[in-house]
């Protein structure tokens, strides 16, 4: 009686065959991408691998195996790259390309034909966004603009206010310009520098020298102070600049309060009249609308 050999071997005996066939291919090549050899175990996490290389490999496609055959299919040498590494486009290609089955929209309505393609799509490319929500167009509060007639005169308006308001900056300009030369010739008109400090000591130590020799000598005759301080001595003039100065400078401010009282009638004036002529725009306004009002007899 011959040797017959045993085909139907225990789980134990098939995984223990795995396991050393995974090990001795390990030894012996070294695998992309660090992958690790692959047995009847890795079938559904390596699906996509599987039918992939069965379609370009083989030939065939994996719905023409049965379940228990397609496990079994050995694949002994080393693979493409991207076998170890599927691109992106693996995934995202349709399912139609590693299959045998025919889709079919024969009789189908066109709403299922557009609901087959949106699903397609969908599954190759991702979900399609939803519409942006059209805003909502904004609600103006507040008056209408007003006729071009009555935007015309407001812009008159404006003008002459600004026209006005520029005369006023340059008449005050002019002011104080004119202030500022007036002090600086009152200023000029002062005893200044050290050698004239000099001289104003040493005049009025030799009026006291003089005054108290005067003053000591009996014999003498009397001096008044004119005689005594002279007509146009340094003192006399000192007085009688500081006096010019008081003078002047109290009539400056005199003047300077008046054109400043000037400037304030002149805004209000300006303001009235612009008010005055706001509220005649809006009387012709009225009697457009209203018509004109009739006077009482």
């Amino acid at each position: 009686m011959g040797h017959t050999r045993n085909r139907s071997s225990s789980p134990k005996a098939r995984t223990d065959k795995h396991r050393s066939r995974r090990s001795n291919l390990t030894a012996v090549t070294q695998l992309p991408h660090q992958a690790e050899p692959i047995s009847s175990d890795d079938f559904l996490k390596k699906s996509l691998e599987f039918k992939r290389w069965l379609k370009d490999e083989k030939n065939r496609y994996i719905d023409q195996l049965d379940s228990s055959k397609s496990k079994n299919v050995g694949i002994e040498a080393q693979l493409d790259p991207d076998y170890y590494n599927p691109p992106t486009h693996w995934r995202t290609t349709s399912s139609a390309s590693t299959s045998s089955h025919s889709w079919t929209f024969k009789g189908a309505t066109t709403l299922d034909r557009e609901k087959a393609r949106a699903a397609l799509h969908e599954a190759s490319i991702g979900p399609t966004l939803p519409p942006q929500p059209i805003p909502a167009k904004s609600t103006i509060i507040g008056p209408s603009l007003p006729p071009p007639n009555l935007a015309d005169f407001q812009y008159d308006l404006d003008q002459e206010s600004e026209d006005k308001a520029r005369l006023h900056s340059q008449r005050k300009s002019e002011l104080k310009r004119k202030w500022k030369n007036e002090k600086e010739e009152q200023d000029d008109g002062k005893a200044t520098g050290k050698e004239r400090l000099i001289e104003k000591r040493r005049e009025k130590r030799e009026i006291q020298i003089e005054y108290q020799r005067q003053k000591d000598d009996t014999n003498a005759p009397e001096i008044d102070d004119r005689n005594l301080f002279g007509s146009n001595n340094s003192f006399q003039e000192a007085v009688k600049a500081r006096d010019r100065a008081h003078e002047k400078r109290t009539g400056k401010n005199s003047n300077f309060k008046i054109e400043k009282q000037i400037i304030m009638n002149e805004k209000l004036t300006a303001m009235k009249s612009k008010e005055d002529q706001t509220m005649a725009m809006f009387r012709a306004m009225a009697n457009n609308k209203f018509g004109q009002p009739s006077s009482s007899s």
